[in-house]
């Protein structure tokens, strides 16, 4: 029973969480175009293997993208891997908070669509928080 209640109070506290962030995005943050000052993207390639009471994880050193995709697509000891990765982007835009010109960083890893076609003076659609004028997240 205590294994119940401790399953419904941790999926209780997620569920807060989350409603909590999406009204904090609702109330403290608008929508706007931001242009792409710069995007630093780093891959690498992870391969999990499972074994009856084991799980192994092997991977190689963080690489440029392209480099690592080549790889993967060219090197027979590397099948069964794939490619995992992050970018940091520095967007460039008019603060709603203060009106001033300024910069900030959103996060994207491999799941997000544009990973890999992101660049530099593409324009994307962040969050900007009203109040403080270095606060920006990703939709």
């Amino acid at each position: 029973m205590l294994r119940l209640y401790a399953a419904v109070g941790v999926f209780g506290v997620a569920g807060v969480a989350v409603v909590v962030d999406q009204v904090d995005k609702k109330m403290n943050y608008y929508q706007m175009e931001v242009a792409v000052a710069d995007v630093e993207r780093t891959c690498h390639l992870e391969k999990s293997t499972r074994g009856l009471v084991t799980k192994t994880r092997e991977w190689t050193n963080d690489a440029d993208c392209d480099e690592v995709y080549a790889a993967l697509a060219s090197d027979p000891d590397y099948k069964g891997f794939k490619v995992e990765g992050t970018a940091t982007v520095t967007v460039a835009y008019t603060s709603p908070a203060d009106q001033s010109y300024t910069t900030g960083k959103i996060y994207l890893n491999q799941s997000d669509d544009v990973f890999r076609t992101i660049k530099v003076n593409d324009r994307i659609v962040v969050l900007a928080h009203e109040d403080d004028p270095k606060k920006i997240r990703k939709l």
